[in-house]
């Protein structure tokens, strides 16, 4: 497209060009044509003072006129070119301007383009500074499942290491009151996470006989700050960081 107004330019330039010595050339016939009619006039005043140089005048009138009729063909065939560039121009004008709205269109949808392709990169940018923001949410998550995945661990230990001394060395002196204690312990409704990481009481006996076994002590959740035995936290933290994915989606 560019090219193609380059060389529209171009032609535009040479027929200008063309045009302005073909108006020079007029001119220049124009002057001489005003050149020869003062000739003529003078041949005519002459031919009043000098009537006996008639013939000759005549003669030379007639040259003149001759040659006066010569210039106004080049006149008329140089009006005719005239008007054919104008013309040409005219239509190059016309085709120039198509041009014209041609490259306007393609500018204002290169425009567009480019407004879509910002507002995509912003897109893009905020989609890529929450991603950042998960990442670091995940990272964090990670870390506080290692940090409680660590405690799990060593409560289980602790756990394992009260059970084996008490089954190696029986039950401590004071049976009664550990009994008593264990026994309201046991008795006591523990918070454990259901599935949907909401909390529920046990009230059956299964449920009461398998959390005597295990120890009483609560760990609270970093999320939800809900306290939970240490069997069933890591499941409920994992419950709770998906419920805090979502929500941050």
């Amino acid at each position: 497209m560019l090219k193609k107004n380059e060389n529209l330019t171009k032609q535009i330039t040479e027929l200008s060009a063309e045009v302005a010595k073909a108006n020079e050339r007029n001119q220049k016939m124009e002057s001489e044509l005003s050149e020869t009619a003062k000739r003529c006039a003078d041949f005519q005043k002459k031919c009043a003072g000098f009537f006996n140089q008639v013939v000759s005048l005549n003669s030379k009138q007639q040259e003149s006129e001759e040659e006066i009729s010569s210039f106004k063909r080049a006149c008329e065939n140089l009006r005719a070119q005239v008007a054919e560039k104008e013309a040409m121009m005219v239509m190059m004008r016309d085709s120039l301007k198509t041009y014209e709205d041609d490259f306007r269109r393609e500018n204002e949808e290169k425009a567009g383009i480019q407004k879509r392709m910002e507002t995509a990169q912003q897109e893009s940018e905020r989609l890529r500074r929450e991603n950042q923001s998960h990442m670091a949410t995940i990272r964090h998550f990670e870390s506080e499942i290692e940090r409680m995945s660590k405690l799990l661990n060593d409560e289980k230990n602790r756990h394992k290491t009260t059970s084996g001394f008490q089954t190696g060395f029986g039950q401590p002196f004071g049976s009664s009151a550990s009994r008593s204690f264990f026994h309201e312990r046991t008795s006591q409704p523990i918070v454990v996470a259901d599935g949907a990481g909401g909390v529920n009481e046990s009230s059956t006996s299964n449920r009461q006989g398998s959390q005597a076994k295990s120890s009483p002590t609560l760990i609270e959740c970093p999320y939800c700050s809900r306290s939970y035995p240490y069997h069933l936290i890591e499941g409920h933290v994992q419950d709770c960081m998906e419920d805090s994915l979502y929500m941050d989606d």
